[in-house]
This record gives structure tokens, C-alpha cells and sequence, in this order.
């Protein structure tokens, strides 16, 4: 488990691609980075 620091925090994810059948037979994907910025709001409850 993760702790949250004051200031920013950073939370990595992965994530996948579903592709169609035809994609792949003309072999039209390559490896690539992949950026997906988002904005949300995380509620949590402190205890000590």
C-alpha cells in the first residue's frame, strides 16, 4: 500500500488495448508510450 505525501503524489496504472481482428493480420500496431492524463478527486480517511 501506498502513502500519500503532502504536495503531489504520483499513482501509476497500466492499462491494455483491444484491438479489431483486421489490425492485427495487417500488422498495423507498434510498441509505443502511452499518455493518458486525468483529473479526479480521492476521498480517504486518515487514522493513526
Amino acid at each position: 500500500m501506498s502513502v500519500l505525501n503532502s504536495g503531489d503524489n504520483l499513482l501509476s496504472f497500466n492499462a491494455y488495448l483491444q484491438v479489431q481482428p483486421e489490425t492485427i493480420a495487417k500488422h498495423a500496431m507498434e510498441l509505443a508510450d502511452f499518455d493518458a492524463p486525468h483529473t479526479f478527486a480521492l476521498s480517504y480517511e486518515y487514522s493513526q
